[in-house]
């Protein structure tokens, strides 16, 4: 997935790269706000920690009435069943599972995060690093993210002001990827 600093892109299926700022920027209007366990709700998380809605179909059929199958395909939103429908992603179908957006410079958002993974099937750490608000928090702590199990706990190390990233994933890199693993940590 490649970025500029006007557009944020998913891959494409022939010349144009497709704009998916706007797909995801609606899909966080229509997800509630992440809540944290009791323990931690003096802390508030950001607004981009959001929660997969109740209703997924719901969902589907108001982004559809937005945008065309293509750019729901291709933002990672549905997946296509053999039999040609598209349905929503696995990552977004089951309600009250914590999404994380992931901004750019300009603040659009070039990535959506879940438990399972990155909607743009991009490593999630690798994606974290491009994030502004982890970025700038990694800077406050001598450019330190930490690699946390899970997204909850992405959620609350950002509620604490610390830059996070879950370590979903990384049991599926390549060597190549792995070498790049290994120079951004030193």
């Amino acid at each position: 997935m490649g970025t500029d600093a006007n557009r944020n892109e998913a891959p494409s299926m022939g010349s144009a790269p497709v704009d998916v700022s706007a797909v995801y920027t609606r899909l966080l209007d229509l997800c509630p706000p992440f809540a944290l366990p009791p323990s931690w709700a003096f802390l508030t998380p950001d607004s981009d920690c959001r929660q997969t809605p109740a209703s997924g179909p719901k969902v589907l059929a108001a982004l559809e009435r937005e945008f065309g199958p293509e750019l729901l395909r291709q933002a990672g939103v549905t997946v296509e069943l053999p039999s040609g429908a598209a349905v929503l992603s696995p990552m977004l179908a089951a309600a009250g599972r914590g999404l994380l957006a992931l901004r750019d410079r300009e603040h659009s958002p070039f990535g959506i995060v879940t438990p399972d993974g990155s909607l743009s099937r991009q490593v999630p750490l690798f994606a974290f690093c491009k994030d502004r608000r982890t970025r700038q928090a990694a800077r406050r702590f001598e450019q330190r993210i930490f690699a946390v199990p899970a997204l909850a706990d992405v959620v609350l190390f950002r509620s604490l002001g610390l830059a996070a990233a879950p370590m979903t994933a990384l049991d599926r890199l390549r060597l190549d990827a792995l070498r790049f693993l290994k120079i951004l940590t030193g």
